[in-house]
């Protein structure tokens, strides 16, 4: 998706991958104001969320694809602590308050109704960017010398030699299709996992952080703690579908990785996006490709690469240091 922005801003772009197994594929495509189990608004919300709907209708409309969906989120307090705490922060504009919950689902403590979320449908949006690439010429089936290169490689960039220093704590994740009758398909159900319906009674349950496990294969332990999540929560019945896993991208900061390489300036990394690729890749895109044709455009320090990479070395000759 960077490399359309670019080619619509003018730059001569070229794209090759690997082809490695892509989180991207695997992810439901969740976007969200609030996050984590004390619905805390997401970092940078009021610079990235306004650029949502315009990013994507327009991507829709180009490509001739449905693939962006609102959808609002029925909120499931799992304890009477979490409940609490909620009350506790006090009214947001992305919260209704407390809601009727639909039938068949199980909520003793309580829920809410979660407004301006939704879910990007990825793998149709990434084939129909790759034939046009592909149409174009710019598909390269194997990797060539250009003037400026930009690492877009997801989790294998925490083994690349250029970025291996930027900081990674990659999250392996579980994901499940499920077959679920008798279920109010009218929204996103959120019980610390995620449910999404997708038509026909078919939804998909995810996902499962697990930091150990570096191949994205699918593990039974994660569907069994998925499974079991979703039997506290809902009453009818759960047939599995399938099974599958990715591994995410993620920074040790919690925010993606942008920015120039120290110590080679035609080297770039536009990565580490985790969970959130969704909701910030349309405004970061933006910022990025700003800063490519004007450096006087700062990316935030939050996500430089040069700054995280030379920090890590002052860190690693200040351990050396104290041995």
């Amino acid at each position: 998706m960077l490399a359309e922005q670019a080619s619509q801003q003018g730059f001569p772009v070229k794209v090759y991958t690997d082809a490695q197994a892509s989180a991207s594929r695997v992810a439901a495509g969740l976007f969200t104001p609030l996050t984590g189990r004390n619905l805390t608004p997401s970092w940078q919300l009021e610079e990235a969320l306004p650029r949502l709907e315009p990013f994507y209708r327009q991507l829709e409309q180009d490509l001739g694809l449905s693939v962006f969906h609102f959808i609002p989120s029925c909120r499931i307090f799992r304890s009477e602590e979490q409940a609490q705490r909620w009350q506790e922060r006090g009214p947001s504009p992305y919260v209704s308050g407390a809601m009727q919950v639909p039938a068949g689902v199980r909520a003793p403590f309580g829920a809410v109704e979660i407004r301006g979320g939704g879910w990007l449908n990825i793998p149709p949006l990434l084939d129909a960017l790759e034939r046009k690439r592909k149409a174009r010429g710019e598909w390269l089936d194997a990797p060539e010398e250009a003037d400026l290169e930009i690492d877009c490689s997801g989790q294998a960039a925490s083994r690349h030699p250029l970025w291996s220093e930027a900081g990674w704590r990659n999250a392996h994740g579980d994901i499940l299709d499920l077959q679920i009758p008798g279920l109010d398909p009218g929204w996103v159900y959120q019980f610390d996992r995620f449910l999404l319906p997708l038509g026909q009674d078919r939804y998909r349950c995810g996902a499962t952080y697990f930091w150990h496990e570096h191949r994205p294969l699918p593990r039974a332990e994660g569907a069994q703690e998925l499974l079991e999540d979703l039997q506290a929560v809902l009453e009818p019945p759960l047939q599995l579908l399938d099974h599958r896993a990715g591994i995410r991208p993620v920074a040790l900061s919690r925010v993606p990785i942008l920015g120039a390489h120290p110590d080679s300036e035609r080297h770039y990394i536009f990565n580490g996006f985790g969970s959130k690729g969704v909701l910030y890749l349309p405004w970061l895109s933006e910022r990025f490709l700003q800063h490519l044709k004007e450096p006087s455009h700062e990316l935030p320090k939050e996500c430089l690469a040069s700054r995280r990479i030379l920090r890590q070395r002052d860190r690693e000759i200040t351990r050396r240091g104290r041995r």
